[in-house]
């Protein structure tokens, strides 16, 4: 294993925060500083050992001899013109961006672009985690020109316990425009009709990423809007055929729809506040299960799911009240169309 003196981490939110952690934990680099434009979260890595000190993009970085770049992807060219000048060839850097096939200029060399297919509900250092990649895909996207330092970071992601993957740049963000990029532009789709302030733990999850920072996705969707677009295109020609049939839509044969048998959890049993829950709200809970219908019959949903993290998980979970009562079911349904009707208007 590759022995690190210096590492620099830019950014401390929840993932760079948790590579911080990682790193310490598994011994990666002797020493850990990290750059934030917010110095609590500096402080507070410094006050738990974490960081050592920080550095800015004007310091002398040839100090460092590995370098994460866990910022936002606007920050990208700013980060990679101050890198150009100021390291040397031997220096490993790496990012773990969800966006691969990016067209930025000065790009080093010696650069690795990788995507940690591990998150949280939560942001900011105060929730990073040092176990958060733990058994979680750590994708690497090797080329001709990397080599050698695509190896080091298969090493590294070994040591955090993490599970290593090489994956192509254009296949990469193909495969998270569909699980994790659609998943949230729907959310944000839907944002003026979702429910608000939810307790109820089932549909909490279901409707988590509606309440994700707009600003954070902005530039993931125009930077792979081709394969979005191409996605949501589909998506959308499913739904709309779902609400040209609602009045003769059947839960019963849905249920019996081999293409969906993967994405429910047989065995979830809901309570009756959750029951309770799903009927006082059915027209917004419903048009969402509708949507995820609509998502799960994406032609290649089904050989690309495995690279689908919590998120992606979180966004279908609703299709499981498919294991409420379908004659209750039904019965709403035939009610209350001409309302989930509606919302698909509100979106089209």
């Amino acid at each position: 294993m590759i022995s690190y003196k210096k590492t620099l981490i830019i950014g401390l939110g929840l993932i760079g925060g948790s590579i911080a952690k990682s790193f310490k934990k598994h011994k990666i680099s002797q020493h850990i500083w990290a750059f934030d434009i917010d110095p609590e979260a500096i402080e507070m890595a410094k006050q738990q050992k974490i960081i050592e000190d920080i550095a800015t993009l004007d310091d002398d970085l040839n100090q460092f001899d590995l370098i994460a770049i866990c910022a936002p992807l606007n920050k990208y060219q700013q980060i990679f013109t101050k890198l150009n000048t100021k390291i040397n060839n031997d220096v490993l850097i790496f990012d773990i961006g969800s966006i691969k096939n990016f067209k930025f200029k000065d790009i080093p060399q010696n650069f690795v672009p990788c995507h940690p297919i591990a998150g949280s509900s939560e942001s900011g250092f105060e929730n990073s985690d040092e176990d958060l990649f733990l058994n979680k895909k750590f994708l690497i996207c090797r080329n001709e020109n990397n080599l050698k330092k695509s190896q080091e970071i298969f090493e590294i992601v070994q040591k955090i316990k993490a599970i290593p993957d090489f994956i192509e740049p254009k296949k990469h963000d193909e495969i998270y425009a569909l699980v994790s990029h659609l998943p949230q532009f729907l959310s944000f789709l839907c944002v003026e009709f979702s429910l608000k302030n939810i307790e109820n733990n089932f549909f909490k999850k279901a409707f988590r990423l509606d309440e994700s920072n707009p600003e954070i996705w902005k530039d993931i969707f125009d930077l792979n809007q081709k394969y979005l677009q191409i996605f949501y295109e589909e998506f959308f020609e499913n739904l709309e055929n779902y609400i040209e049939n609602l009045k003769n839509f059947n839960i019963d044969e849905v249920a019996l729809d081999l293409d969906l048998q993967s994405f429910i959890e047989d065995k979830i049993i809901f309570d009756n506040p959750t029951q309770e829950f799903f009927e006082k709200n059915f027209n917004i809970i419903f048009f969402r299960f509708l949507m995820i219908l609509s998502f799960l019959k994406i032609h290649q949903i089904k050989s690309f799911q495995d690279y689908g993290g919590q998120g992606f998980k979180d966004f279908i979970s609703i299709i499981n009240i498919i294991n409420f009562d379908h004659s209750k079911i039904n019965f709403l349904l035939q009610k209350n169309y001409t309302k989930i009707s509606n919302l698909f208007n509100n979106i089209s």
